[in-house]
């Protein structure tokens, strides 16, 4: 059931670390006093990523409008709505808050609705119907809707105004960590306090879920290891797994954001996570379908953009999937290829061959073991270093299909059931980024590799 409840007038001193875990964010809270404060606009919706801190900037702006007036003319409702909620204990709440006869001398009516993108969507109509009736007669009253999304809802006929709210710069991300977890940034912790904030996506909540870990474990583990810990990209898919904020876990919560996407964007997000390096324009477009229709740029690239989901430098040349997005959407993936994509794995398959061959040219026997003449071999060892050393972005693949054009050999013969997975990864790359002639190699390659199994 949706529990409702008011914040009285002295809320934020009542919180204790409320305000402690609320940093920076001028320009939003200016601009939703602006929207509280216009006559003409009753229905404000905030929105943006899952842990963004949208209801801790509502619960700070109120504070502070109630600072400006009298607190007893400033009344609020919050109303949580959970996938349970039923339209009668939404709107009989609601009702009773507007219709209160003790509530006088009002300045601003103010009810919020949190999570609103949890709202069914046969209970639209029925909202539109309450805002529709009751908006001409409490002239004072306010809708906030908070929501996790990227787009706010569409409303016919109903004028509101909205407020994004995006992940923290990286100074007011320090400054939170700071003060959640009594760690000062100094030369020594600088880069570790930087990766943290970087795999926590700038979301407030995860910063503050963080920094609440580190202090437990900080009697134990030195916070070089605890960093380590966290920014490791295998045990951060099991601190996602535990981790549980407001009694919600995070994978949950994010996989309802990504369903919220286009399935162009949802498509794009999972072909870009396959890289955890950074990429150019050129790739990014390559790789999202947006070479062959150029306005697809704009409505699919940009806005992973706009909405953190991906980082870029302020030219937009340079991309990089944030790792929080990875980590999550690297496991829905289950498309044949993105589990073959991991360069880690692929780095090692390339390395044991390498070694083995190494000792077979040690021992003269590389002519008759693998068809190669000898003054072949440098340039062959050369261009299996060059794949391990190959950036984690879209330019692999070129690395890759030349070891497989000159060294497939060698892979098969030293490391032959996981040199099939290689091939096959491949194959599906050149889909993503070879001309037809690479594609049929690739092809070839990965046919063979299955043939000769042993």
């Amino acid at each position: 059931m949706a529990t409702p409840y008011r914040l009285p007038s002295n809320y934020m001193r009542q919180q204790g670390n409320s305000g402690r875990h609320f940093v920076g964010r001028h320009d939003e809270r200016e601009k939703l006093k602006i929207l509280i404060k216009d006559e003409d606009t009753q229905i404000i919706q905030i929105y943006g990523l899952p842990y963004v801190g949208k209801t801790s900037l509502v619960k700070t702006v109120c504070e502070e409008l109630k600072d400006e007036i009298n607190p007893e003319r400033l009344h609020i409702k919050h109303i949580h709505i959970s996938n349970n909620s039923s339209w009668s204990d939404i709107s009989n709440m609601y009702n009773t808050f507007t219709n209160c006869s003790t509530i006088t001398n009002t300045k601003w009516k103010i009810c919020i609705f949190d999570d609103f993108q949890n709202i069914q969507e046969s209970f639209l109509p029925g909202f539109k119907n309450l805002c529709d009736n009751d908006f001409p007669l409490h002239r004072y009253l306010k809708i906030i809707l908070i929501l996790s999304g990227g787009e706010p809802f569409q409303f016919d006929g109903i004028r509101f105004g909205k407020c994004k709210v995006s992940p923290l710069s990286i100074r007011d991300a320090q400054l939170l960590f700071g003060r959640c977890s009594d760690i000062e940034t100094d030369d020594e912790n600088k880069e570790q306090i930087h990766n943290i904030i970087r795999y926590a996506c700038g979301l407030p909540g995860l910063l503050i879920y963080f920094a609440e870990k580190i202090s437990q474990f900080r009697h134990n583990f030195s916070f070089n290891d605890i960093c380590k810990m966290i920014c490791d990209e295998t045990k951060l898919n099991d601190w996602l797994d535990e981790c549980t904020i407001n009694r919600r876990n995070i994978k949950q919560e994010m996989d309802k954001y990504f369903s919220q996407l286009s399935h162009e964007q949802q498509d794009a997000i999972k072909v870009l996570s396959y890289f955890p390096g950074r990429f150019g324009i050129e790739e990014a477009v390559e790789m999202t379908g947006s070479s062959s229709q150029p306005a697809s740029k704009t409505h699919v690239l940009m806005p992973l953009v706009e909405q953190g989901l991906i980082s870029s430098d302020l030219e937009l040349q340079n991309f990089q999937v944030q790792e929080l997005i990875r980590a999550i959407t690297k496991q829905q993936i289950v498309n044949v290829h993105s589990n073959d994509l991991v360069k880690l794995k692929y780095t090692n398959i390339i390395g044991k061959s390498l070694m083995k061959a190494q000792d077979i040219y040690d021992k003269g026997l590389i002519y008759e073991a693998l068809g190669i003449m000898n003054n072949n071999w440098e340039n062959i060892s050369f261009l299996m270093k060059k794949g391990i050393e190959a950036p984690s972005d879209g330019r692999t693949y070129g690395v890759y299909y030349e070891i497989t054009l000159k060294a497939s050999n060698i892979l098969m013969l030293c490391h032959p059931r996981d040199s099939r997975q290689f091939f096959q990864a491949c194959l599906q790359n050149s889909l993503l980024f070879g001309n037809e002639e690479e594609q049929a190699f690739m092809n070839k390659a990965y046919g063979v590799s299955l043939t000769d199994l042993p």
